[in-house]
């Protein structure tokens, strides 16, 4: 075999190769993106009780307790509501200026971040329970990826806290191409 034979035999094996590990990544990420969905759907049905009901609050879902409302609120460049029960609001806001909610690094909040629904969420619990906010937020959603959603509640006890950060996890979004632009 000669030294160009052996040049293209190599070339030809070393892009033979990474052909297949690209087709193996390839499936090994789809896979993943198929459990993600059964995952979510596992989360929701692990965090909420048999007589939760779904609440249509437009850009998207989330699921409450039989005895919460919704109360929509006039917004002014985004949609906002109210989610009220069991002694707790949760002040909700869609659009492209809502609150991101607390950093990390404050020192009066512990900052974490999970995937619900498929979205990053930042989750911020104050350290000192029931001197602070609880809340959720998103960033980058809709078509053009500037619509934010923020969730929160104030000075909640333990078990409120509890309950908000279950409630949180159900959120679904349901219109993700739904534009707010502002006035």
């Amino acid at each position: 075999m000669s030294m160009n034979s052996f040049k293209k035999s190599s070339g030809i094996l070393a892009f033979v190769g990474l052909v297949v590990v690209l087709i193996v990544i390839a499936k090994v990420d789809f896979s993943n993106s198929s459990s993600a969905t059964e995952s979510d759907n596992t989360v929701v049905a692990d965090v909420t009780s048999a007589d939760w009901i779904i609440v249509d609050a437009g850009p998207f879902t989330v699921s409450l307790p039989p005895t919460w409302t919704l109360q929509p609120r006039q917004g002014i460049d985004s949609y906002v509501a109210d989610f009220v029960g069991d002694g707790i609001r949760l002040s909700s806001d869609f659009g492209w200026y809502s609150d991101s909610l607390a950093e990390v690094g404050d020192p009066k909040y512990s900052v974490t971040y999970e995937a619900i629904d498929g979205q990053n969420a930042k989750l911020v619990v104050p350290k000192v329970m029931g001197n602070g906010l609880t809340g959720v937020y998103f960033e980058g959603l809709g078509n053009n990826g500037l619509n934010r959603l923020q969730i929160s509640g104030d000075d909640l006890t333990a078990e409120q806290q509890e309950l908000v950060v279950r409630i949180f996890k159900t959120i679904r979004f349901t219109h993700p191409s739904q534009q707010l632009l502002p006035e």
